[in-house]
């Protein structure tokens, strides 16, 4: 079984704005070559790889949105992948837009139409952690795997994202699409770890790519990142937590000098940013110890005004 997404984890702030629209699947053919395939050279031994995986957050419109498209390779990847976990918080985070279909070696498609169930996983005060569960159909080793669905969260918050390059399988193609909100000075605050409210004046993205990636800032405010041939995190006892050593891109807003760091977009919102660590290493991009990481993500704070 997959946790296909991680949005609960992220940090949320407030901030008012449009609701989220429906969009329908756009799903990728798969190449005959792909259809035909019974191992991959590589990743030998992977029990299925990805094709090709999607991720796009928007604040302005709070959503997030996966797209995955992956080839099972033989039992132990039909077992794995078969059915897939969608981790949410509940009353914040609502899952909607779910749809999958399987495509056999012939290229025979089994659309799902199955409806999924819901399961509490964690209560904890206020706070429900929640999941929905759906079972692919008529997977076999040799199918294609596909599934698409959008995570909408609550009008007064945006979620940055936090993005696992890494998967436990191979990944052949990633692209990855971030909107910030639209937002002005004093509109946005946040709360750091000792419970300070600031107003968010910017935003910070720290990259831990492969060689020769780089994210890419597009005129219009947003930020891409495409991806290939990403290696499957290594399996080995007592490895550290994921985030200590794997590849991700972590974005979120932050209190502090809006100025831009040298080098990187003027706009100013422009993000300041680090290419090595979680802590910029150019004194003017420091942030102070209270904000060097992104908030707990339990901290939710309130607008400060509301935008017309």
């Amino acid at each position: 079984m997959v946790r296909s997404f991680r949005p609960i984890f992220l940090p949320a702030f407030l901030l008012v704005v449009s609701s989220c629209p429906a969009f329908a699947a756009t799903w990728k053919q798969p190449t005959p070559d792909e259809l035909k395939m019974t191992a991959d050279p590589a990743a030998p031994d992977a029990p299925a790889v990805y094709l090709f995986r999607e991720e796009t957050v928007d604040d302005k419109l709070h959503y997030h949105h996966l797209y995955a498209q992956i080839k099972i390779l033989n039992d132990k990847g039909k077992e794995e992948f078969s059915d897939v976990e969608i981790p949410y918080e509940g009353g914040v985070i609502s899952v909607r837009s779910i749809e999958g279909r399987i495509i056999h070696p012939d290229g025979t498609v089994i659309p799902f139409t199955s409806k999924p169930f819901v399961k509490e996983v964690i209560r904890a005060g206020d706070t429900k952690i929640m999941e929905k569960v759906f079972s692919m159909p008529e997977v076999t080793v040799g199918s294609i795997l596909e599934y698409t669905y959008d995570l909408q969260y609550e009008d007064n918050i945006v979620i940055s994202p936090d993005w696992d390059l890494q998967q436990p399988v191979f990944v052949h193609h990633a692209h990855y699409h971030f909107v910030p909100a639209t937002w002005f000075m004093g509109e946005l605050s946040t709360k750091d770890r000792f419970g300070k409210e600031q107003s968010a004046t910017r935003l910070i993205y720290f990259p831990l790519l492969p060689s020769g990636n780089k994210v890419n800032y597009s005129i219009d405010g947003s930020y891409d990142l495409v991806v290939d041939n990403i290696p499957a995190i290594p399996e080995e006892e007592y490895s550290p937590p994921l985030g200590s050593f794997s590849y991700r891109l972590i974005f979120y807003y932050s209190a502090g000098d809006p100025a831009p760091t040298t080098g990187k977009p003027p706009a100013r919102n422009g993000p300041k940013t680090s290419t090595a660590s979680p802590i910029p290493t150019t004194p003017s991009a420091r942030p102070s110890p209270a904000s060097s990481l992104p908030p707990t993500p339990t901290t939710r704070s309130s607008a400060k005004s509301t935008p017309p």
